[in-house]
């Protein structure tokens, strides 16, 4: 980027942005990984990060749009879709450590004893990771906006002032 005054005319507030915008951080294999997921209508959203002197720092995110056979999955199967693509996507940093997968979905905690083959050959593959679950309220799932991003609709009804967290960390970028 060039900064010009034709850049800084049509864009004055670009250098801020740039600046204030969210930073990704490189793994820190002496601290604890969390990853936290959400599945909607309209697909996954995920991220992985880290804590530091109770400072999250961001790894890896994660949005997926579902695909028309993927929407129409059952609302427990598109939970554990979240689940299983987030870790498949993150998995060249949690292979070998042990990490904490939050979710706003309570069955999800139940992950390994589901009876549906699709979660079944999930769980397979997940088998090699070494995690637990921890249920967290979904007012407090700021992955929502992820795994909705693909519903323009839903995504545009959006309010952090009316608790929806999602939309805190970019307000610049809407």
């Amino acid at each position: 980027l060039i900064m010009n005054t034709s850049v800084a005319t049509e864009y004055p507030n670009t250098p801020q942005k740039m600046v204030a915008s969210v930073k990704l951080y490189f793994p820190d294999y002496a601290l604890q990984f969390h990853l936290v997921v959400d599945a909607s209508k309209s697909g996954i959203g995920g991220y992985l990060h880290q804590l530091r002197e109770s400072i999250e720092e961001p790894l890896v995110f994660i949005s997926l749009a579902f695909s028309a056979v993927q929407s129409r999955w059952a609302v427990e199967e598109q939970e554990a879709f979240a689940v299983y693509f987030g870790v498949m996507h993150s998995a060249w940093i949690l292979r070998g450590v042990h990490f904490i997968i939050h979710t706003d979905h309570k069955n999800l905690t139940y992950i390994r004893e589901h009876a549906s083959a699709k979660v079944m050959r999930w769980n397979l593959r997940l088998q090699e990771f070494d995690f637990e679950i921890d249920r967290i309220k979904g007012t407090t799932n700021i992955t929502d906006g992820f795994s909705r991003a693909h519903d323009v609709d839903a995504f545009e009804a959006l309010d952090p002032q009316q608790g929806d967290l999602s939309l805190a960390l970019v307000p610049e970028m809407l």
